[in-house]
């Protein structure tokens, strides 16, 4: 859920995948988990202490909902409202070209209910994602 990534002054946009070995020259990152990032950082670059950044802020709505995802509303696809099927899942097939081989895409679901009883803000999922292969 983080892009791009600052590693000292050098900006790397490149998420490993291992479809594409070839990005060691200007660095990439990998996302492993919620909670680790391998880094492969640019090469010939002087050994020294670097500062590592991350960007990826939350989309919020204030009152209405809080994202984990979407950096402030800028990388986000709204998906118009999907029903649920007879066992309770909802889904929505995204359609794939080659181009999007090893892209990496994050997803967030938020419920809308518009009883008397809703909560506010708005019951969001956790954040997940998916590699197309």
């Amino acid at each position: 859920m983080i892009s791009p990534l600052r590693f000292g002054t050098k900006t790397i946009t490149q998420i490993w995948t291992n479809v594409h070995d070839n990005y060691w020259a200007n660095g990439s990152f990998r996302i492993v988990s919620n909670s680790e990032v391998l880094i492969y950082p640019p090469q010939a670059l002087t050994p020294a202490t670097y500062a590592i950044t991350v960007s990826n802020k939350p989309s919020v709505a204030p009152g209405f909902y809080n994202l984990a995802i979407g950096n402030n509303f800028t990388n986000l696809w709204l998906f118009p409202r999907i029903g649920f099927d007879a066992n309770g899942v909802a889904a929505q097939k995204l359609n794939t070209v080659a181009a999007m081989k090893g892209l990496t895409i994050y997803m967030q679901a938020g419920l809308l209910d518009l009883t008397p009883s809703a909560t506010w803000p708005l019951p969001v999922s956790d954040s997940f994602s998916t590699t197309y292969r």
